[in-house]
């Protein structure tokens, strides 16, 4: 497909899931952020920090994939809650 597409497609459902979890109240801690990196990161054998420099090397900025993350963290939220 179209990566630019997709990409601005995936950027607005994080957005809407980031809005949908705040709008309960919901909120991710700094430490839930780093198991979620970390989490994510074992699924290519790689630690949050190698996966990091790796995407940096990709030319996507770490705040990208922190972003990513949360959006997921909260959307699981906003699931259970519902």
């Amino acid at each position: 497909g179209d990566i630019e597409q997709e990409a601005t497609t995936g950027l607005i459902d994080d957005r809407i899931r980031m809005a949908a979890g705040k709008s309960l109240g919901l909120s991710v801690t700094a430490e839930g952020l780093q198991a979620g990196m970390e989490e994510f990161a074992s699924r290519a054998n790689l630690s949050a920090e190698a996966f990091l420099k790796a995407l940096g090397e990709a030319g996507v900025a770490p705040e990208t994939f922190r972003d990513f993350v949360e959006a997921g963290l909260l959307w699981r939220e906003v699931v259970r809650v519902r």
